[in-house]
C-alpha cells in the first residue's frame, strides 16, 4: 500500500488545531477558558481521529488482518493458498486486506489488495466466505489498537481491553455486563425507534405540517397515539441529549428538504449558523438524514418499535 509522501504536511492542520485548542481551553485562563469547552473538547477529539486516521491508519488495517488471523485463521490460510504466499503476523498481507475495511482507503490501491477483493468476492461482488472480520476478531482488534503504557489513559484502556479480551474467552465482567435495572424488551433498540418514531413527526413539522396533524398521521401509522408520542418526546427532550439532537436535525431536514434535494443548501445555508454537535455542523448532520427520514418506511418503524419491545 502506497504511504503519502506529505505525511508532514498533511497532518500539520490537525497539530495546529489541536495545540489551539490545548491553549484556549487552559484552566489558568480563568472562566473565559471554560466558553464552549464542551464544543471545544468534540472538536478535539475529531481532529485527534483525524490525525489518527492519517498517520496511523497503516497499524490499524494490518491489526485489523492480525485480529482475523488470530481469531480465523482458517481465513487467513484460505487468503495464502489463493495467493501461494505464506501469511505472518508482520506480512503485508495482513494491512493489505484491513484496508479493505476502511471507506477511506489510500489512492493508488496495490495489486495486491484488488487480488484479494478479487478472491473472497464473487464476479457480482457477493462475498464468497463468511465475514472474517467476526465479533471476536473486532474485540481483539480494539483490545490490540488500546496497547500503551501511557499512565494518563489507563484508567479506562486497561479495563475495556481487559473487557474486550474476556468477552473472547466467554467472560462477562462488569464492563461489559448491562445496568443492573430491568427494563422493558432491548431498551437501547426500543429507545432508538421511540427517537425515529418522533423524528418522522418533527420532519413533518418541519416541512410545514401542523403538529397536531404530524401526529395524528405518525401516530395512525405506527399504532401509537399522540399522546404516547409526546409522552416519549417530552422523555427525550429531558433525559437524552443525542435523541434531542436527532429531533431538531429532524426538523431542519424538513424545513431545507428542497435545498438538499436540488443540493443548493451549501450555498443557501450557513454552515454554522444552527451550531454543532460533537464537531459535526447540525446543516450536516440534517443534510445525512433528509433522505433516510423522507424514505423511511412507517410500517418498519411500527414493527421494530413492537419488536424490541418484546425481544
Amino acid at each position: 500500500m502506497p504511504r503519502s509522501k506529505t505525511i508532514r504536511e498533511d497532518i500539520q492542520p490537525y497539530i495546529d488545531n489541536l495545540i489551539e485548542i490545548y491553549e484556549e481551553t487552559n484552566p489558568d485562563l480563568g472562566e473565559i477558558s471554560e466558553l464552549e469547552k464542551m464544543e471545544n473538547i468534540s472538536w478535539a477529539t475529531d481532529m485527534w481521529w483525524k490525525l489518527f486516521g492519517d498517520l496511523m491508519g497503516w497499524a490499524q488495517s494490518h491489526l485489523t488482518g492480525y485480529a482475523i488471523m488470530k481469531e480465523n485463521p482458517e481465513f487467513i490460510d484460505f487468503l495464502a493458498n489463493k495467493l501461494n504466499k505464506t501469511i505472518h503476523e508482520g506480512s503485508h498481507e495482513l494491512e493489505h486486506f484491513g484496508w479493505t475495511y476502511s471507506p477511506n482507503r489510500p489512492d493508488g490501491e496495490c495489486e495486491e489488495q484488488k487480488a484479494m477483493e478479487l478472491i473472497t468476492h464473487d464476479e457480482y461482488g457477493e462475498q464468497i466466505l463468511p465475514e472474517p472480520l467476526t465479533d471476536s476478531a473486532m474485540r481483539t482488534l480494539i483490545a490490540e489498537i488500546l496497547m500503551s503504557r501511557s499512565g494518563t489513559t489507563s484508567f479506562w484502556r486497561m479495563p475495556f481491553q481487559h473487557s474486550m479480551f474476556a468477552l473472547n474467552h466467554g467472560e462477562v465482567d462488569s464492563l461489559s455486563s448491562p445496568i443492573s435495572e430491568r427494563k422493558q424488551g432491548r431498551p437501547y433498540q426500543l429507545r432508538s425507534w421511540k427517537i425515529e418514531a418522533v423524528s418522522q413527526v418533527n420532519f413533518r413539522v418541519g416541512k410545514g405540517f401542523k403538529k397536531y396533524i404530524a401526529l395524528e398521521e405518525v401516530g395512525e401509522k405506527i399504532g401509537q397515539s399522540p399522546e404516547t408520542l409526546r409522552s416519549w418526546e417530552k422523555e427525550i427532550l429531558k433525559n437524552d441529549p443525542d435523541g434531542e439532537v436527532d429531533i431538531f436535525v429532524a426538523t431542519l431536514a424538513g424545513k431545507h428538504l428542497d435545498l438538499f434535494e436540488t443540493g443548493q443548501w451549501r450555498d443557501a445555508l450557513d454552515t454554522y449558523e444552527y451550531g454543532s454537535f460533537r464537531s459535526t455542523p447540525l446543516v450536516y448532520l440534517a443534510h445525512m438524514r433528509h433522505e433516510q427520514l423522507k424514505k423511511h418506511d412507517l410500517s418498519e418503524v411500527k414493527r421494530n418499535l413492537r419488536f424490541y419491545r418484546e425481544k
